[in-house]
């Protein structure tokens, strides 16, 4: 069954005037516009696609990944307001409406909102929605441990951060275990550091013990590869810099080059660290 919100894996099936139709195992066909169609695209190809409703509301395959996909939450731009709600840009040509109804207070254009990617169930249509405490998923079993997982802060409390993952799995993220003071909206890598015995979870920024150096250690390596091999960091610069650029404590980073520098992964120049290539 192709589902409308999420990323399928179909088979090119035939070509019409207005595009191949691609097919899944049961042989529902969805149109790929012709705008979209890949060169050299032939049937038998197998293709990924995102499907939603066009502005007819028929259903419509495109290549192109969108920002949210339905029952995950991202943080998106309102594009335009209008007298059903607030069109956001969520990259692809029809925008996603957050009705009056879905949302928790008015918005301007380029303001921006944490939401949730639902299916509304009398029109089936996808649809956005700033309610996430009321359509958030409660099994914590659907995460795991050691595995890191993309979150937004949803509020600060006054034990600390309340965070939804883009599966929409809600934590706590204690302000002692925070490495600098963060934002409403701001996204970040978080770990499961406990599930308690009411199912609610806890969140880490870290691993702990020798498995959080290892994984810092190896975040800064990614990063120095994605820079070019320098990082404008070392040890005197500010908690603030360096969790903006690595999302770790000012501790965790200099544990990491400590053991690259022990291993010989990296060299200090005036103004940062840099990738020794072998």
């Amino acid at each position: 069954m192709i589902g409308i919100g999420y990323k399928n894996d179909l088979v090119v099936s035939h070509h019409t005037p207005q595009g191949f139709y691609l097919t899944d195992e049961e042989e529902t066909e969805i149109l790929l516009p012709n705008k979209e169609v890949p060169e050299g695209c032939k049937p038998g190809d197998r293709l990924t696609v995102f499907c939603y409703l066009d502005h007819d509301e028929r259903p419509i395959a495109s290549l192109i990944t969108p920002y949210i996909e339905r029952d995950h939450l991202a943080v998106l731009t309102v594009a335009e307001s209008t007298s059903m709600g607030y069109f956001l840009d969520w990259g692809l040509e029809k925008q996603l409406l957050l009705p009056f109804r879905e949302s928790n207070k008015p918005h301007q254009k380029g303001d921006k909102v944490l939401v949730i990617c639902i299916m509304d169930e009398h029109s089936s249509r996808l649809m956005a929605s700033e309610r996430i405490e009321k359509k958030y998923k409660t099994d914590a079993g659907i995460l795991s441990q050691g595995i890191p997982y993309a979150a937004y802060v949803y509020r600060k409390t006054p034990m600390g951060y309340e965070l939804f993952t883009q599966e929409g799995v809600k934590g706590l993220l204690f302000r002692d275990r925070a490495a600098v003071d963060l934002k409403p909206l701001q996204k970040l890598n978080v770990f499961v550091d406990r599930i308690r015995p009411d199912g609610k979870i806890d969140f880490a920024l870290q691993l702990k013990g020798e498995d959080k150096f290892y994984q810092a250690k190896e975040r800064v390596v990614r990063q120095l590869e994605q820079q070019g091999g320098f990082l404008a960091l070392n040890d005197k610069s500010t908690s603030e810099v360096i969790f903006e650029q690595l999302q770790m404590s000012k501790k965790t980073f200099k544990a990491a080059i400590g053991i690259l520098l022990k291993e010989k992964q990296i060299v200090f120049e005036d103004n940062g660290i840099r990738l020794v290539v072998n």
